[in-house]
């Protein structure tokens, strides 16, 4: 069990360190989650949510269902098969580094946020919406730069990115 957020993000980050050592592709994810834990927490601190208490309680619950999956994966007894796909996805460069987070970010959004959501606002769901719309702006903040550096480690990212964006100033 985590204590509070900045444990979320020490515990994150020696994921990322682990993943490094060992050469294992599950640490990107990590490092993207690291990255936006460490955004929601600086958004805590800076008062930019009605109720940072709960969002902090919201973020550490939501965690958890993550590093619960990635235990019951390491300890090879995970049942949850959209996690299991996840992880499974990046023990081998056959997909790019986008597809391995798109993959995790499925079963940890569509999923383990609904979970979390509802264990930390109850019955009191309406009460969330104001603070989950600000984390989703947010988040939206986010995405130029992890693109840009997704770019920077995929080559394949990068001629894509490319392409795409060369293709859609066009039309």
């Amino acid at each position: 069990m985590v204590g509070g957020i900045d444990q979320v993000i020490d515990r994150l980050q020696a994921m990322v360190q682990q993943s490094i050592r060992d050469g294992d592709r599950s640490g990107y994810f990590a490092a993207l989650y690291r990255r936006v834990t460490e955004t929601i927490r600086d958004a805590i601190r800076g008062g930019q949510f009605d109720d940072g208490a709960r969002m902090e309680a919201l973020d550490i619950a939501f965690a958890e269902r993550y590093f619960t999956a990635r235990a019951q994966y390491e300890a090879g007894d995970l049942a949850m098969r959209s996690w299991l796909q996840a992880f499974d996805a990046t023990q081998s460069a056959e997909h790019t580094i986008l597809q391995q987070l798109l993959i995790a970010m499925n079963p940890h959004i569509n999923i383990d946020l609904a979970i979390a959501v509802a264990r930390v606002a109850g019955k009191d769901l309406p009460s969330l919406k104001n603070d989950f719309d600000k984390i989703m702006g947010i988040l939206a903040t986010l995405v130029p730069q992890v693109d840009s550096e997704i770019d920077g480690l995929s080559p394949i990212t990068y001629r894509i990115d490319r392409e795409v964006g060369a293709r859609l100033e066009q039309k």
